[in-house]
């Protein structure tokens, strides 16, 4: 499997022998152990479409994967699950929902006035259908055949084949709260049902020798606080995350947890139910880097960090390699850096200039060593 030559060396090996040649693969794996390597490892989810047409040599047509993942290969190391260009306009579900497609992302919208209660006979009927869930073989296989596939195009690129999200309430955050206040047993068990057939499906598919890496997605914060009172994710989210966490380190794998705004006051649980690495940290929300690495640093690598906004949106290409240098430096010799974009991809809001100037000035950028 490309990328799965052999066993990563350690930061001293290559010291002591300076020609040993570091893939990503051992780039990435050398950062989750605490280890310091070559140069900072670039993560992201790039989406610029001048930058993937730069690479492409042509814009990248409708549901062309091999394009999307053969030009993320050109900069990244770490690459998250891709988006590939959609079809835009807007499909009426047989439910009301409309969904709505752009070039690179898709949402529903449910339909105007429905009341929270009309949801629960489909609630009830998930719940049956989660508790009874297991995964079909034939999913498995083509799972894992797209999987080889992608790696082929991804050369020695990591690809982050699995990534998750914990459901924990049902509807929009709206019906979700309202759900939960007036049958809290009922969503309890709801979200309970659906976490467990996300772990039946990681358990059936995870596989470091496909990605040594995955990703969970629980956007759980705004701008200045949590989305959900703290108690709620006790209940819910922190439970099923560290039964995720466990199941991917019995499986010799990491695993990031994704979420945007500012998550300040749920790090430390986060960090406990055994993430290896927290994305992307969103400096517009009031997260600070260097507070990460001070207080998770040693345990915990940061996969973000990079001012999206202020810098890599309305910076110039000078102050953009310099912010970009401020990141590598402020890992110390913690050395649990990957470098991403603070709002969690790279989009054509960020001039070209800025992006190119950016993953230059990480590759060049050489880390603390001790």
């Amino acid at each position: 499997m490309s990328g799965c030559r052999r066993e990563v060396p350690s930061a001293a090996d290559r010291l002591e022998d300076p020609t040993m040649a570091w893939t990503p693969r051992e780039r990435v794996l050398a950062v989750f152990a605490g280890e310091v390597p070559d140069r900072t490892p670039i993560f992201d989810y790039l989406i610029h479409d001048a930058l993937l047409a730069r690479c492409h040599g042509a814009p990248i047509g409708i549901g062309d994967k091999e394009a999307v993942v053969r030009s993320c290969a050109r900069f990244l190391d770490l690459c998250h699950p891709v988006g590939v260009p959609l079809a835009e306009g807007t499909t009426l579900l047989p439910d009301g929902t409309k969904r709505v497609s752009e070039r690179w992302m898709s949402w529903d919208i449910p339909p105007a006035g429905r009341d929270p209660e009309d949801l629960l006979p489909r609630i009830e009927r998930e719940i049956e259908e989660n508790e009874a869930y297991e995964p079909d073989p034939a999913k498995v296989a083509a799972f894992r055949t797209e999987a080889a596939a992608t790696n082929a195009w991804a050369g020695d690129m990591v690809y982050l084949h699995i990534g998750t999200i914990l459901p924990l309430l049902p509807g929009t955050i709206e019906e979700g709260i309202y759900l939960y206040a007036d049958h809290p047993e009922l969503i309890v068990r709801w979200s309970k049902a659906a976490c467990r057939a996300v772990l039946r499906w990681v358990d059936a598919v995870a596989d470091p020798a496909l990605s040594p890496v995955a990703i969970n997605w629980n956007d759980i914060a705004l701008k200045g606080a949590l989305l959900y009172p703290l108690e709620l994710f006790e209940t819910l989210l922190f439970p099923p995350l560290r039964a995720l966490c466990d199941l991917y380190h019995d499986r010799g794998m990491k695993v990031i947890f994704h979420s945007d705004g500012d998550v300040s006051q749920a790090l430390d649980r986060l960090v406990a139910c055994g993430v290896d690495g927290f994305n992307p940290l969103e400096i517009s929300a009031g997260m600070q880097v260097e507070d990460f690495f001070a207080r998770y640093g040693r345990r915990t690598a940061l996969v973000g960090g990079m001012d999206a906004v202020g810098s890599l949106a309305f910076g110039t290409p000078a102050s953009v390699a310099a912010d970009a240098r401020r990141l590598v430096a402020s890992a110390g010799t913690h050395g649990r850096l990957i470098a991403g974009s603070s709002s969690g991809e790279i989009d054509d809001s960020m001039p070209l200039e800025n992006v190119l100037a950016y993953f230059e000035a990480i590759r060049s950028a050489k880390p603390e060593r001790i």
